[in-house]
């Protein structure tokens, strides 16, 4: 009987060391299917790429012919990543923002895909429910940088407006490019914008004030840009939906500089940096 006893307890012990072999191979193999940009998400991010459903606006026009630079392709796919949080009353609403795959260099890779992140979440708060809305417009993709609008239109007076988030990254630093990293010469775009001729009567003029408003908001962060405002009213984070539309901002597209000066595109102002 003591034998038996033995026994039993023998194969038990077997049996429980089989599982716990079986439950450290399961988890090794889980842990090595991860994508590798998934460790830079906060946990309240999650990195669904939509395979499933391409967004022509983020590779069609710009699948070109590879191009070399310093190692890296410009044939490196643009797709969406999904930011989820959660506003006042606790309903869950997700940003969508740009990642690339595909860049021959996995830690370069990973400092675009934080900086492309952060653009677009770090200054989201549980007001930002309408950010939901934002589309995804690719408009520039080489090898040296990446340029993206954000845009998110909206109805008022009978008109439609718009609020856009330029993002413009470097694609051989993975560091985002504001206007001042952009332009050789700030001064004389700072020029080119005060003395800029629209073609309707709808547009006012851009006075030196407004041109170094331009100037100083396209070269800073949306969350620089809200915490400079927060300054001067500290209800700010409970209106930036209002705040956001009135921010410049810009995006590139091939030679042409194009500043977002508000809300209205017909404000918006083109100039040719080639």
């Amino acid at each position: 009987m003591k034998d038996r006893f033995i026994t039993k307890h023998f194969r038990v012990a077997q049996m429980l060391i089989a599982l716990l072999v079986l439950a450290v191979i399961l988890l090794t193999g889980c842990q090595s299917s991860n994508i590798h940009y998934n460790d830079l998400l906060t946990p309240s991010v999650s990195a669904d790429i939509k395979d499933d459903e391409p967004n022509d606006s983020l590779s069609d026009e710009y699948t070109n012919t590879p191009e070399t630079t310093d190692g890296i392709l410009n044939d490196y796919e643009v797709v969406e990543a999904s930011y989820t949080t959660y506003d006042d009353y606790n309903n869950m609403f997700q940003v969508t923002y740009a990642q690339v795959s595909g860049v021959s260099n996995i830690d370069l890779e990973d400092r675009i895909n934080e900086a492309l992140m952060v653009s677009m979440t770090e200054w989201i708060n549980s007001n930002c429910d309408w950010a939901n809305e934002f589309q995804i417009e690719v408009t520039s993709k080489t090898s040296e940088l990446l340029s993206l609008c954000y845009s998110l239109g909206y109805e008022f007076n009978n008109q439609t407006m718009y609020i856009h988030v330029g993002v413009t990254v470097d694609m051989q630093t993975g560091k985002r490019l504001y206007l001042s990293d952009v332009v050789e010469n700030i001064e004389e775009i700072r020029g080119e914008i005060v003395s800029y001729e629209y073609s309707t009567d709808f547009s006012p003029p851009i006075d030196a004030d407004e041109a170094d408003e331009i100037i100083h908001y396209t070269s800073i962060s949306e969350k620089e840009y809200f915490e400079e405002m927060s300054l001067f009213d500290s209800y700010v984070y409970q209106y930036m939906f209002t705040y956001l539309r009135v921010k410049p901002t810009f995006y590139l597209k091939n030679d042409l500089l194009v500043i977002i000066r508000d809300e209205y595109d017909l404000n918006n102002i083109y100039i040719n940096l080639a």
